[in-house]
């Protein structure tokens, strides 16, 4: 029930700011916790912002409840991290076109002292959690990270038992705290556990692999279907995010403090 009123107060207070605001050059962007939880969104916001005189008013949810947002009309476009959720988006009609922006990884963290895992690939992880009858921490909220998670466990053929398994329906960092507390393993993009890291009893245990790739895009949405999407806002963004300063931002960003870029643009 809570979940409810929450996602209901969240879309009010959308509403509220966009059409308070003396200033009509507004973008509305739906996305996912990971780019918030990180600090990306503040340093690139600002940046657009500035050069553009354009307020950009964000959510950010799992990639399946900006999706749900986004079919209501309530936004100007999508950044999101779930490729055939944002295809069969596209394909029912909502969207436009997808335009991939960045990636980075997934990573497997857990508590200290399972070397033996440590730089193996992802199915023998999991396999070692099963097995072992470890705790596993899930997002459980339809995010990207979550659809990635189910596929891992679906690759399997099993997930963990019901007392192995603890769903927060919470965000990245938040999941990750439980984790941390509970002394569980996560699946978590690596973004958000590079900028938490210090703060976490966690440690990676991954390799990095293709099925581990964490590709975030832009999606717009159909303007025929949605007569009130600012055109002229979503096409400067994707201009700066592709080709203009918010590439090397992007580029840039997480470099200094953490030895190597939170994301890498495409």
């Amino acid at each position: 029930m809570w979940k409810k009123i929450k996602f209901f107060l969240i879309i009010s207070a959308i509403f509220f700011t966009t059409c308070c605001s003396p200033d009509k050059n507004t973008l509305k962007l739906a996305t996912t916790t990971s780019v918030e939880n990180c600090g990306l969104l503040e340093t690139i916001l600002p940046c657009f912002e500035e050069k553009y005189k354009i307020k950009v008013v964000y959510i950010a949810n799992g990639t399946g409840q900006a999706i749900r947002i986004a079919k209501d009309g309530n936004i100007d476009l999508l950044f999101v991290h779930d490729k055939e959720a944002e295809e069969k988006f596209i394909l029912e009609g909502y969207g436009e076109k997808r335009f991939p922006i960045m990636k980075n990884y997934f990573m497997i963290v857990g508590p200290e002292g399972y070397d033996k895992i440590k730089g193996k690939e992802a199915l023998e992880i999991a396999n070692f959690i099963l097995e072992n009858h470890l705790l596993f921490v899930s997002r459980g909220d339809e995010s990207g990270t979550h659809i990635r998670e189910l596929d891992l466990w679906k690759r399997i053929g099993k997930k963990p038992e019901k007392e192995n398994y603890f769903e927060t329906g919470s965000s990245m960092i938040a999941s990750l705290r439980v984790a941390s507390e509970k002394k569980g393993f996560c699946l978590t993009d690596s973004a958000t556990f590079l900028s938490h890291r210090k703060e976490l009893n966690l440690v990676c245990y991954s390799a990095k692999e293709e099925f581990l790739e964490n590709v975030y895009s832009i999606v717009t949405l159909n303007k025929k279907r949605f007569k009130k999407v600012d055109s002229d806002a979503v096409n400067k963004f994707l201009h700066f995010l592709m080709e203009g300063e918010g590439k090397d931002l992007i580029l840039k960003y997480g470099l200094s403090k953490y030895s190597e870029p939170l994301f890498f643009p495409i």
